[in-house]
Formats: C-alpha cells, structure tokens, sequence
C-alpha cells in the first residue's frame, strides 16, 4: 500500500505543479496569494490521494468486468458508467472537505449541495475521466506483469522439480547398476575362484609346484583388480581386458594345451569406456560351453575395433565337439542375461548384444556399444 500512496503522492505533486503554472496569481496582497497557492495545491493533491483511495477498487473491476471479444462494447459502457459514480464521489467528498476547514474570507468555502458543487467544478472534470482510465491501465499492466511474473515462478519451480527428479531417476539407476555389478561380482568371484583353485589343486598333486605359484600370483593379481575397481561402474577397455587376459591365463594353467585364447584390440579403442567386467560372463561362457567340452584343443577369441564411432567388440570360442556344439542360447542364459539388463540400464536402447552358435565352426557373442572415451588426464606441470 505504502509504494501506491507514493505513487499518487507524486501525481498529485505535478498535477499542483502544473496548475500553479498555468494558474499565476496577480496581485500584491501576499495572503491572497497564499491561500490560492494553498488551494491549488490541497486540490490536486486531495485528487490524487482520493484516487489512491479508490486505486484497489478500480483494480477489482478491470477483473470482474469482461471487455475483450463480444463483451467489449459492453464492458466500456459499464466502465464508463462506473468512471461516472467514481468520479463524482472524488469531487464530492474534496469539495466538503475544504469546506470544514475553518478558512477565513474570502477563502471558505460554504458547504454546498452536489448541484452547486458540480456546477462549479464541472470544467476540470477530464482530469479524473483520465484519472481513471489511467489506474485501468495501471492495473492492466500490473496483472500482466503479476501473471507473468508467477509463470517465471512456476517454470523455474517446475524446472527445479524436473532436475530433483531427474537427479533422483540418475541416483535411482546409478543405485540399481551398482547393486547388478554388486550381484555379479558376488556370482562370479566363487566360479573364477573355484576354477583357479582346482586348477592349483591338481598341478600341486602332480608336482608342478612352480605353476601352481604362478597360478597362485596370478588369482592374487585377479582379486586385487576386481578388488581395486569396487564401486567403479565404469572402466576403460583395456583394463577389463587385462581382466579377461589374468582371467583366461589362470584357466589356461587348468586345460594346458586344450585352451589358446588370443586378445586383439584396436588401439583407438583401449581408452572406450565399457561398464565394469562386462565381457567376464561371456569369456566364462566361452570356457564353461566351448573349451571345458572339448576333447580337442579350442581357441577362445577376443577382438575390439572402432566402426562408424561405434564400439565392436567381439568374443568367440570353438564350440564343444559333437551333438553340444548346437547349443542354444539359452545354456548361456544367466550371464547373457544379466549382461544385457546391465548394457540395457547403461545405455537404454543404443546398443546390440548378439550371441550366434556357427556349429561346428564357432560360438560368437558380438557387442556394439557407443564409443564414450574417457578423457585424458591433464599433463603434468614442469
């Protein structure tokens, strides 16, 4: 209410300004002169302060009054006919308050009927015809700027909802991929282990106790990777790579010459970014399907290239001899599976994950993924 009144305050100021300047007393008597100078300016601003008064009125019937469309004729007629009720309150009730203030001659004014008062007064009555349109206007902008301001309010609250619940959906999905890894960690460290172990176990009994050391080292160095990458959802190709390469050593010191394996990565492709042990299942499948069921030696492929900004990495395995080499997928389901919710969570719908038994010629599991590089650390400073 305080910055309203301010506002009227100075409207009444320029209006007696302009009256005192368009109105000059002549004259020598110096209390003559003051009193028309008192009244010139009690008049205009009594004017504007009424009009102040009245200022919240105006407001509510620019709103409840229609004036757009077909309403507009008459949405002016009403305004008009209010302008006119409005109007003559603002002179009335100015001229009877003058009139109680105890002025000497010839400065008093008679308390006077509303004829005599309008009669009087008539000729200045555009002043406030413009008075109030002008507050109209004013409570036009006003709503406009009112209006708009609160959908400002509203977008920047939506705004900061939608990235709360886009933060929460991140954590969610981020909470999620990290209990799968969790999950599959936990699934395979008791096969790899078990595998590795066996694998130590038989060349302790046949006396290879300097193989069974570096089988021993290498499930250490194993454990030690997977261990350093807790928590990690993501990792550079080449060190799941140097994953499935300790991995396929140890098993290697199991079958002896009935597993070769060979890891063939593009260079460009060592720095992608691929979610933590995402080839392990495949590679245990290649083994668990394809070498363990052999009778003859069997070679277990991994292979990574870069094809139209897309990652392609390959692993393929001869499968088993005879009848087994038809396989279907599903033998392969638990680790396929949780592979492609993974691959699914990480990536929504931009990825493949084909697996395809070529009996009696290979069993071949293809990713093609985006190619996300990780960015290099800075240099060190000299």
């Amino acid at each position: 209410m305080l910055p309203l009144f301010a506002i009227w305050t100075a409207i009444g100021a320029i209006l007696a300004v302009q009256t005192m300047a368009t109105h000059p007393q002549t004259g020598d008597d110096a209390d003559v002169s003051n009193y028309y100078q008192a009244w010139l300016v009690y008049s205009q601003m009594a004017r504007a302060w009424l009009w102040a008064l009245l200022t919240p009125l105006v407001f509510e019937l620019r709103r409840r009054i229609p004036a757009r469309g077909v309403w507009l004729p008459a949405g002016i007629v009403l305004h008009l006919a209010f302008c006119g009720a409005l109007l003559a309150w603002v002179i009335l009730v100015r001229s009877w308050i003058w009139a109680l203030l105890p002025l000497p001659e010839p400065w008093s004014l008679p308390f006077m009927g509303h004829e005599q008062v309008f009669q009087r007064i008539a000729p200045r009555l555009l002043i406030d015809v413009a008075l109030y349109f002008g507050t109209l206007g004013g409570g036009y902008i006003f709503d406009l700027y009112h209006e708009r301001t609160e959908v400002m309010r509203r977008e920047v609250e939506l705004r900061a909802q939608l990235a709360v619940t886009e933060l929460q959906r991140e954590q969610l999905r981020a909470a999620v991929t990290q209990a799968e890894l969790k999950a599959l960690k936990q699934q395979l460290h008791p096969h790899f282990l078990f595998n590795a172990l066996n694998a130590v176990a038989g060349l302790v009994r046949i006396g290879e106790n300097t193989q069974a050391v570096e089988a021993l080292a290498r499930v250490s160095s194993l454990l030690r990777a997977l261990i350093g990458s807790s928590g990690r959802p993501v990792v550079l190709l080449g060190e799941e790579l140097g994953y499935c390469r300790t991995y396929l050593e140890i098993e290697k010191l199991r079958f002896d010459q009935r597993l070769h394996f060979s890891i063939d990565a593009a260079p460009e492709t060592l720095a992608a970014e691929v979610p933590t042990l995402l080839l392990q299942p495949v590679v245990e499948n290649a083994i668990k399907h394809g070498i363990a069921r052999r009778r003859n030696p069997g070679w277990v492929r991994v292979e990574a290239t870069l094809r139209d900004d897309r990652l392609v990495v390959v692993v393929s395995n001869d499968p088993a001899e005879g009848a087994a080499g038809t396989a279907a997928p599903e033998s392969h389901g638990v680790g396929l599976t949780t592979t492609r919710e993974r691959m699914l969570r990480t990536y929504g719908t931009d990825f493949r994950l084909d697996f395809e038994v070529r009996a009696p010629a290979a069993t071949v599991v293809r990713f093609e993924l985006p190619f996300q590089r990780q960015p290099l650390p800075p240099a060190p400073t000299p």
